[in-house]
């Protein structure tokens, strides 16, 4: 009886110890699987009304890409649809509002988990009653992150011979909030393609992401508005009509964002006159916060501005800083969305064809 059940712990004991092996070397599997088969994105966008984005960056590169442009012009949108369509090679992961759970996410990406059950785990919980999970801290837990693509990318780069892909989107989250990480993220970007170990891909909002990104190992890429054959050619396939499409245009430019919200209210009815009226209330809220309406602090410093920008539509940041007298007014009037810093010219814009519209008309 005492030899049968020690024989039947002994089993338990292997079998346990097996079954954590396995979990194990499935878990350290997943990361290349994943990049095997892509992230499978889902681009959100009907493709009868996608008009397709030319010269995103591909698989092969051996430096790194920062894609930046204004805040609703449709670059996640292209970026997934890139992404989905090159598919094997690719992973796509957007950072989240919570930065703390940005490694979780990442993991979740990577079909990986944190917590693994290994031999040994299994080992010190059977013994000593230890449990197997590992509590990490949000920092540790993107290293690791880091670690398992790197590990999934030299498998299949050596397999395929294909140079692997990370998208990391909303790149401006890390830049208002945790400048530090998008440091070491950059850093990690720079070293992995002087290494030729796979490319890294920034997407920010345009005057969001720091200068030291424009080295001589990143491209940079700007992500412009649809130009007016594109802005009516998108709204046709929203079955917009085009005596309508080409105010909507006038209004809002080719920013695919206001042509998509405002277009579906057009289409349920709303009359193009209401919709100018919401459209420059949600602006003004903007001038308001930059402090830029009639009696705010920077009424006349922004009335200057606003006047070489209509007659250049484009104007110097050194310019721009002389003119101000203080960073943090341009800092103001940046998050506020109502003007915008290209960083491959150094130059100062209007942040939208809606911005530009309303100031001409109302400061």
């Amino acid at each position: 009886m005492a030899n049968s059940k020690i024989k039947l712990g002994g089993f338990l004991v292997v079998g346990d110890l097996l079954i954590a092996h396995w979990r194990s070397n499935r878990n350290e599997r997943s990361p290349y699987r994943v990049i095997k088969q892509g992230s499978n994105l889902d681009p959100s966008v009907n493709e009868n009304q996608f008009i397709d984005r030319k010269d995103i960056p591909s698989c092969g590169h051996s430096f790194f890409h920062t894609i930046v442009g204004e805040e609703g012009i449709g670059k996640t949108v292209a970026v997934r649809q890139a992404a989905s369509e090159i598919g094997k090679g690719v992973v796509y992961v957007k950072i989240p509002e919570d930065l703390n759970s940005f490694g979780d996410e990442f993991a979740k990406a990577l079909k990986w988990r944190f917590e693994t059950t290994t031999v040994m785990a299994a080992i010190g919980r059977m013994i000593l009653g230890t449990h197997s999970g590992i509590v990490l801290s949000p920092s540790e837990k993107i290293n690791r992150a880091l670690e398992a693509f790197d590990r999934g990318a030299k498998q299949y780069k050596a397999t395929y011979g294909v140079t692997p892909v990370l998208i990391l989107d909303n790149v401006s989250k890390l830049s208002r909030e945790d400048p530090q990480l998008l440091k070491i993220l950059q850093d990690y970007a720079k070293d992995r393609a002087a290494q030729s170990k796979h490319s890294v891909v920034f997407v920010s909002n345009k005057g969001i992401i720091p200068h030291m990104t424009m080295t001589h190992s990143s491209k940079t890429m700007n992500f412009e508005d649809f130009d007016e054959t594109e802005a009516l050619q998108y709204l046709k396939k929203l079955d917009i009509e085009e005596k309508y499409a080409k105010q909507l245009y006038g209004l809002f430019g080719g920013r695919i964002g206001h042509l998509r919200m405002y277009g579906d209210d057009l289409k349920k009815g709303m009359k193009f006159e209401d919709i100018r009226k919401v459209a420059f209330s949600a602006i003004e809220g903007n001038f308001c916060q930059a402090k830029m309406l009639k009696g705010g602090e920077n009424y006349k410093v922004g009335r200057c501005i606003i006047k070489k920008l209509l007659k250049d539509k484009k104007i110097s940041l050194s310019y721009c800083n002389r003119l101000l007298g203080n960073e943090a007014i341009m800092d103001e009037l940046l998050r506020a969305n109502v003007i915008s810093f290209d960083p491959a010219d150094r130059t100062i814009s209007f942040q939208s064809r809606l911005a530009e519209v309303y100031a001409k008309e109302k400061i």
